[in-house]
């Protein structure tokens, strides 16, 4: 029942906008139904339809960099997750069995390598990576707690340490204007009973490209719900993330709940339904037989089994421009063989069992701009605008980046 804090209207997708950001609708969008309800400090905006794109946008193939013999200077050992849009339409990445940090122009010519491996200045054990504006390039290296910035030609263009732990898929991050921000993790007291590793909080750095701090966030929580602390598959979760205009983005997977924290106004909640994913169970057994091995080494609290069922997203990735991407669970197809012993094959780069890419894509203000499906088997690295960054496959199995773009229907 509705109660004095909450007002439920059914509105347009532009009318939203406009009550969100202030701007004037655009008349020629098509319906966009939203329930909109205020809940004290939080606006939340159940979408119930297809957005403005429509049905039917996906992801269709624009360029492969690598993947094949045909190019020396694009030829990868292993691509990291992370990878870094250039305002010029290219893309920095990092191959991680080098190590290296390599950049390729928008037509996906070779331009540059950023640093090598090593300790000292300018060099780095492992490399996360994000592109800040005016040229400059900023990879987090981990092991060796330092950020290094790389001007346009290569050369350093600051260097500093940060404290507290880095989870390198998820390290770093941009800011407007020329801002980097570093994602740490913190452990918290006291320690909680019945998790398997220390509860850890997550603080986000924002600096300047000299390494200056221009703000701290410790990432806020607006519900008290608990989750396991500890990286289970498909086990539902709270990710946080930054988005560069200022202000932190957090989801519950296990209800389809986005969060803005806005720095003006309301908490905005993005609120979609759902149907729960099942996983396979040839697939649950891989990754039952992974957790298996990680109890048999004698975690103070074991690890619990996986779900049988996946939660409603894995992801959120933020886009250059700004729109939030959130990656949906599919089910999953079985791409190769199905081993007996998934450890002894390699662990989880040997499971054969992967998702096709769907995205729900939101602006900034809420505004659910719509799905967007995507091939079977890549992983997305970075966003910019409609453009798609990800890791596929060339030649032989052999690692490629690749660019997609969002084909919408009607063209």
């Amino acid at each position: 029942m509705a109660t004095s804090l909450t007002r439920r209207v059914i509105l347009s997708g532009a009318v939203l906008a406009l009550s969100l950001a202030c701007g004037p609708p655009d008349r020629h969008q098509p319906p966009h139904d939203v329930v909109f309800d205020t809940l004290g400090d939080t606006v939340v905006a159940h979408v119930l339809s297809d957005g403005l794109w429509g049905a039917g946008a996906t992801l269709v193939t624009d360029l492969v960099i690598g993947g094949s013999d045909d190019d020396p200077n694009a030829i990868f050992g292993g691509l990291a997750d992370l990878m870094a849009p250039t305002p010029e339409g290219g893309i920095v990445v990092v191959d991680w069995m080098v190590p290296q940090v390599l950049e390729y122009g928008p037509h996906g010519e070779f331009v540059r390598a950023y640093g090598r491996k090593g300790e000292g200045p300018g060099e780095y054990e492992n490399a996360v990576v994000a592109a800040v504006g005016g040229g400059l390039i900023a990879v987090a290296d981990a092991p060796n707690r330092k950020i290094v910035v790389y001007d346009s030609t290569g050369g350093i263009h600051a260097e500093w340490r940060f404290e507290g732990s880095a989870h390198l898929t998820e390290a770093l991050s941009i800011g407007r204007p020329n801002h980097v921000v570093l994602r740490t993790l913190w452990p918290t007291t006291p320690e909680k009973p019945g998790v398997a590793v220390f509860p850890q909080h997550v603080r986000l750095t924002v600096l300047s490209a000299e390494g200056e701090s221009v703000d701290e966030v410790s990432a806020p929580y607006h519900d008290e719900a608990e989750f396991y602390q500890g990286y289970v598959p498909f086990q539902p979760q709270r990710l946080v993330t930054w988005h560069p205009d200022g202000f932190v983005v957090t989801g519950r997977t296990d209800v389809y709940a986005i969060e803005l924290f806005r720095p003006r106004g309301r908490i905005l909640r993005l609120v979609r339904d759902w149907t729960p994913v099942p996983i396979s169970d040839d697939e649950w057994t891989l990754y039952n037989q992974s957790r298996d091995f990680m109890n048999s080494r004698g975690p103070r609290v074991p690890y619990p089994e996986i779900p049988r069922v996946k939660p409603a997203f894995s992801r959120i990735l933020i886009a250059r421009t700004g729109e939030i991407w959130v990656q949906r669970h599919t089910p999953s197809v079985r791409l190769g063989p199905q081993p007996t012993d998934i450890v002894a094959a390699g662990g989880s780069r040997a499971n054969p069992w992967k998702e096709a890419i769907l995205f729900d894509v939101f602006q900034a203000d809420g505004t659910f701009l719509g799905s967007v499906s995507g091939p079977t088997g890549m992983y997305a690295g970075a966003i910019s605008g409609d453009t798609v960054w990800a890791i596929g496959l060339g030649e032989y199995d052999t690692p490629a980046v690749v660019r997609l773009i969002v084909e919408r229907p009607g063209g």
